[in-house]
């Protein structure tokens, strides 16, 4: 759908004002603050482009758009916002006016969101080409549920540690979290529960969700494909980061 436009409007760009946008299966939601420095990787991951890990081609699944949440950064990450921000390509950006943490950034750009499938992921992360394909047809064969995949941890621009997800287990995700924060889940989902809860403003948001989906009757369903990519031991650590380079817990 996406690159048969795209080839349209390279072949004939002064018809662009034709095509009428139709609202995108999938929102991809990303919270960011002070984290402008790593938004262009994780762009050029979903859409094409150079990042650190080279030439990326963008994801094989084409039919989202990007929602990109400044939860009031206090450095240069409003001008790297609004740089990447293109209509045309489907990135959005909205600006929170009081920090909020990571939960209250999730449910504002959740609530902004056109698609009616949600993923969410870090601005300092990334995506292997295939994942968004991955998670969306497991997703649509059982859209009550929720997908996860595995997890590529990586550092100095370098794939250095691959991370396999348990199996989805209700019995264990409240004593233990076994879906990582890129879950997909239906947008009618996170409405039933309430949100991502904001009290966790400082932690565990995406722990305390993955438990009211679970009570909803929303599970996991563990796709077994390395998708996520998790940058580790590079950002500028914040208050009550782990500052050891160690692989971040879900």
């Amino acid at each position: 759908f996406g690159s048969a436009i795209t080839e349209a409007l390279r072949r004939e760009p002064d018809r662009g004002a034709e095509f009428i946008r139709t609202p995108p299966t999938v929102s991809v939601v990303v919270p960011c603050y002070n984290q402008g420095l790593f938004l262009p990787d994780l762009i050029g991951s979903l859409i094409g482009g150079e990042t650190c890990l080279g030439s990326m081609p963008g994801q094989t699944f084409q039919d989202f758009e990007v929602v990109i949440v400044d939860d009031d950064s206090t450095d240069d990450t409003p001008r790297v916002c609004n740089e990447l921000a293109d209509a045309w390509k489907g990135i959005r950006v909205i600006d929170r006016p009081i920090n909020g943490g990571t939960a209250a950034a999730n449910n504002t750009g959740i609530q902004a969101a056109f698609g009616r499938v949600i993923t969410v992921i870090s601005a300092n992360d990334m995506m292997e080409p295939h994942r968004l394909e991955m998670l969306y047809r497991e997703w649509e064969q059982h859209a009550h549920d929720v997908t996860y995949d595995d997890v590529v941890d990586m550092v100095n621009g370098k794939r250095v540690r691959y991370r396999q997800m348990e199996e989805y287990d209700f019995r264990q995700q409240v004593p233990s979290n076994e879906m990582h924060p890129g879950i997909m889940f239906a947008k009618a989902a996170w409405q039933e529960v309430g949100g991502y809860p904001e009290k966790t403003q400082y932690g565990c948001e995406n722990w305390a969700f993955n438990v009211a989906l679970g009570l909803q009757g929303h599970r996991g369903r563990h796709v077994r494909s390395y998708g996520y990519i998790c940058r580790c031991g590079e950002q500028k650590p914040r208050v009550g980061a782990d500052r050891s380079g160690k692989p971040k817990t879900f």
